[in-house]
């Protein structure tokens, strides 16, 4: 159960260097949610999953007429629904690229990789596997000795250029 106030109301006013950043009676409620609990709500997101964190939350809050999108907006566009011009996408397909190292953590990052592409595969999205360990940098830094066979590209530095791109989305495991 989400356990929150929906009357909670700032008892003080919140100052930010000198200004007032948030008013003595504030309310953090959605005006949209302040009317009957039986209005219809539909909840969306990217694949769904937070939509349904959503939509329980609004159940815990007394709304009685909730419903989240299976399989999120990504299901609804490839179901024909229309979307707004932000979820249109220029690739046909979403990619993760997935890294893996040489250091320590080498096992759980190849433990978690089957992972990922099971979860992914339903979703339409694709996974790369991309080499950015020491002797993948290494061996991409001279290619003058090496057959084609042997050459590989410098992953991280890819990885570096595509990360300044409003395209990307990176998520970093510990």
């Amino acid at each position: 159960v989400f356990a929150a106030d929906q009357d909670f109301a700032m008892p003080v006013d919140v100052m930010v260097k000198g200004k007032v950043a948030v008013a003595k009676g504030t309310k953090f409620i959605h005006p949209a949610l302040q009317g009957s609990k039986d209005t219809p709500i539909l909840v969306s997101c990217g694949l769904g999953g937070q939509a349904l964190l959503a939509a329980e939350i609004l159940v815990d809050y007394g709304y009685t007429s909730v419903r989240a999108v299976d399989g999120g907006n990504l299901a609804w566009q490839n179901f024909g629904g229309e979307v707004c011009d932000c979820l249109k996408s220029t690739s046909a397909e979403p990619t993760i690229v997935y890294t893996y190292t040489d250091e320590a953590p080498m096992l759980a990052t190849h433990a978690f990789y089957p992972i990922v592409k099971a979860f992914t595969a339903n979703a339409g999205v694709g996974v790369e596997l991309r080499d950015i360990s020491v002797a993948g940098r290494v061996i991409a830094a001279f290619p003058e000795y090496l057959t084609e066979a042997q050459k590989m590209s410098d992953a991280l530095s890819e990885l570096g250029e595509l990360a300044k791109t409003p395209e990307a989305n990176i998520i970093k495991l510990p």
